[in-house]
C-alpha cells in the first residue's frame, strides 16, 4: 500500500483482510499527502492487529515499512 492506508476509513479491517492472504505487507507513505500517517502511528496500528515490523527504510518525509504477519495471539492458550 503505497500512499494509501492514511485513506483507510477502518485500518483495523483492512489489516484484517490482508492477514488472510500469504506474503508480506508493505506500505510507503509521504509528505505531502494529506492523509499522511506518523510511520509509529502505522507501525503501531499493524502489530495491533498481529503485524510484526521487519525492515524500515527512510526518514520523517517518506518512509516504506515491510511487516511480517504474526500467529494471531489467543487468550484461551495462555497458562
Amino acid at each position: 500500500m503505497i500512499a494509501v492506508f492514511g485513506e483507510l476509513l477502518n485500518k483495523e479491517k483492512a489489516l484484517n483482510e490482508v492477514r488472510r492472504d500469504d506474503g508480506l505487507l508493505v506500505i510507503g507513505e509521504f509528505l505531502p499527502d494529506p492523509d499522511y500517517p506518523r510511520k509509529k502511528t502505522v507501525i503501531r496500528w499493524c502489530e495491533k492487529t498481529d503485524f510484526k515490523l521487519t525492515k524500515d527504510y527512510g526518514f520523517f518525509l517518506h518512509y516504506l515499512l515491510i511487516f511480517k504477519k504474526q500467529p494471531h495471539t489467543c487468550s484461551s492458550n495462555k497458562r
